[in-house]
């Protein structure tokens, strides 16, 4: 699958609307931007309800393409309850009882990490999906971390 196979914004938009009429009884905002994210690595989206903004992950959805409502329920929930506590498994409870495939957790993450920090005293290490500019110091052994990108380092996969 290909970005370009990936739904685009205006059908997210009427998704968002008929899901709001559907499962929300149209509580929610009518006007609310949903957009496709590239940076999003680790999730498969979010949730700004101040600025009513849904970005969903192109990364994660690139591997679930049968996700993306899931995901944009899951999110939509978020404009009413921010976080994943009792409320939120309420909401989620109602609208699986309503028929929705929806879930409190993706199925992995977006991404795999691309950096790999290796102590070349202990050997103790860590991935990341960010690249840290400031070599960390290992609290076990005070030695400066060795840096490796992770598709060029296949040693400690």
């Amino acid at each position: 699958m290909e970005i370009k196979d990936l739904p685009q914004v205006e059908e997210l938009q009427a998704r968002y609307r008929e899901y709001n009429e559907r499962y929300f009884e149209n509580i929610l905002p009518r006007e609310i931007t949903i957009e496709w994210s590239k940076r999003m690595t680790s999730a498969a989206g979010s949730c700004n309800y101040r600025k009513k903004i849904i970005k969903i992950s192109v990364w994660y959805h690139l591997k679930y393409p049968e996700e993306i409502d899931n995901t944009l329920l899951h999110e939509m929930i978020h404009l009413i309850v921010p976080g994943h506590g009792p409320k939120f498994k309420a909401y989620l409870i109602k609208l699986q009882e309503q028929g929705a495939n929806v879930s409190r957790h993706s199925k992995e993450k977006a991404k795999d990490p691309r950096w790999l920090y290796v102590c070349p005293k202990c050997q103790t290490s860590f991935k990341s999906y960010n690249r840290y500019l400031n070599l960390y110091i290992c609290r076990h052994c005070k030695s400066n971390f060795k840096e490796y990108k992770l598709n060029d380092f296949k040693e400690y996969l």
